[in-house]
């Protein structure tokens, strides 16, 4: 049913008033002769009635130029809703990054969303001539230093002393006898 439909249809009950005589209580509170018997009813479907003249009501259903939109709109925000929780994940496992490289990150995976793709050379192309943080493909090189598991001053071993108690013990609570 279309909205000009059901004014015509119910244009009467919609019209429907009580008067002063009908409920006099109401009338002593508010100083009216009458007023409408569904003022919420009315009022609601006037706004809308109002924003259909308008061309503001339903304007998702027909593209700019007017012609219908060729895939019905979804009726939820549901698949928004799963493209922002992949957002938020991503974030969410690198929290320490800057905020140049959150923006990155975001964008990225939003862009792995597209119907078609860029390749990441056309994508740092149009990053680096936007004028945003330098990002490059290859990671930095590595430095020759070697990496060192133990940052322990020169004399010290990383083998467990007696003194440390580590070592296994003889009896209950650490007594000897």
């Amino acid at each position: 049913m279309t909205l000009n439909d059901y004014g015509t249809q119910y244009r009467s009950w919609l019209n429907q008033r009580t008067t002063a005589e009908q409920d006099p209580q109401t009338a002593a509170r508010t100083g009216r002769k009458w007023w409408y018997a569904h003022p919420r009813v009315r009022r609601a479907w006037r706004r809308l009635e109002r924003l259909a003249k308008q061309g503001q009501l339903f304007a998702y259903l027909t593209t700019p130029d007017g012609k219908p939109r060729p895939t019905p709109a979804e009726r939820t925000t549901n698949p928004v809703e799963a493209v922002n929780s992949q957002v938020r994940d991503r974030l969410r496992h690198h929290r320490g990054a800057t905020p140049d490289h959150q923006a990155a990150i975001a964008e990225w995976t939003l862009h792995t969303y597209t119907q078609a793709p860029a390749t990441p050379a056309v994508i740092l192309a149009d990053w680096n001539a936007q004028g945003r943080p330098k990002r490059t493909r290859t990671p930095k090189p590595k430095t020759n230093k070697p990496a060192s598991t133990n940052q322990h001053p020169a004399g010290w071993g990383t083998t467990p002393t007696p003194e440390e108690g580590l070592w296994a013990r003889k009896g209950w609570a650490g007594r000897t006898s």
